[in-house]
């Protein structure tokens, strides 16, 4: 299947780390620099073989980035984001979400992992930690493209102190994070 993906140019996506699921999602940009979620979409459960995680996040880069029309209403933007999430909003996702930020630019793979600042004040959003980041070739299999994403995503954070809910209405916790 390699062989039939085209790498040239570039492409994004968000991988968001959810409690039972992640979630990979293609971002393109609208001709403002807005980065939108676009097909694919895709979820992978949380303890899935590295193999299938590395499959997906593959898939997700695949092909070259195509300009985006503006969205008709920015208040539906995200709702293919939100409905794989399992969560109500993507309000909620914001809150209880850790994020990586993959690029792909020719054969090179970036993973970004980030700290989530909270949805509110000043420093709000996701803040990228480029120093704990990742570089990979895009020749890697799946298993160890997966196993590169997974590393990152356990670098991704949440500030300490501030958590967020879950879809299920539970609070998700970073075990990572310091009191």
């Amino acid at each position: 299947m390699l062989g039939l993906l085209r790498w040239r140019g570039r492409a994004t996506a968000t991988v968001w780390k959810l409690p039972d699921r992640i979630v990979i999602s293609r971002e393109e940009r609208t001709a403002r620099g807005i980065a939108l979620p676009v097909e694919p979409t895709l979820v992978v459960p949380r303890g899935a073989p590295q193999e299938r995680l590395g499959a997906a996040l593959r898939r997700a880069l695949a092909g070259p980035e195509r300009r985006q029309p503006e969205p008709r209403s920015w208040d539906r933007a995200h709702d293919r984001l939100v409905e794989a999430a399992g969560v109500s909003s993507h309000r909620w996702l914001l809150q209880s979400g850790l994020l990586v930020r993959v690029r792909r630019e020719g054969r090179r793979v970036t993973l970004v992992p980030t700290v989530n600042l909270g949805p509110r004040g000043p420093e709000r959003g996701f803040r990228s930690l480029p120093d704990n980041g990742i570089e990979v070739s895009v020749g890697l299999d799946d298993t160890a493209l997966g196993a590169a994403l997974a590393e990152t995503l356990g670098r991704a954070t949440r500030e300490s102190g501030r958590t967020g809910r879950t879809g299920t209405g539970a609070l998700a916790f970073d075990p990572d994070a310091q009191d």
